[in-house]
């Protein structure tokens, strides 16, 4: 934590350490991305795991006259990749571990990526019953 006052180098104790002003600016790069998914592994250098998003492009089914026979196409942007150094990977890991109880404490426990499959499958299929009869 910074001190109130600044001291010149004449004025600072000789014991005590000299603070350091730390100034954060953002890279004229910076930008937020929703990492949808990952992708990576671990080689000599650490984990190596890209980032990519997913949208449907729904464009040449709209565009064409017969929409009941066009499938959108599923677009994935890889946005960026990250390279963890072994020794950040566990510090990712003790953060990341923090965050999701902090979160489920908040917000209830998030479902693993099978619950969310059984859920929307389970979803799917009733509503695909019920539009039986619109057919």
């Amino acid at each position: 934590m910074l001190a109130n006052t600044i001291h010149t180098m004449s004025e600072q104790p000789k014991d005590e350490p000299k603070e350091i002003q730390i100034k954060a600016i953002k890279s004229p790069d910076f930008r937020t991305i929703i990492a949808d998914r990952f992708f990576g592994g671990i080689d000599s250098m650490g984990l190596k795991a890209k980032i990519f998003s997913e949208q449907t492009d729904i464009e040449n089914v709209i565009n064409t006259e017969d929409i009941k026979k066009q499938q959108p196409i599923l677009v994935r942007t890889i946005e960026c990749e990250l390279i963890i150094k072994p020794e950040q990977m566990k510090a990712f890991h003790l953060w990341l571990e923090g965050k999701i109880e902090e979160y489920e404490t908040v917000y209830g426990k998030i479902p693993s990526p099978e619950e969310v499959s059984k859920r929307a499958e389970k979803y799917y299929l009733s509503k695909s019953e019920k539009n039986q009869d619109l057919r």
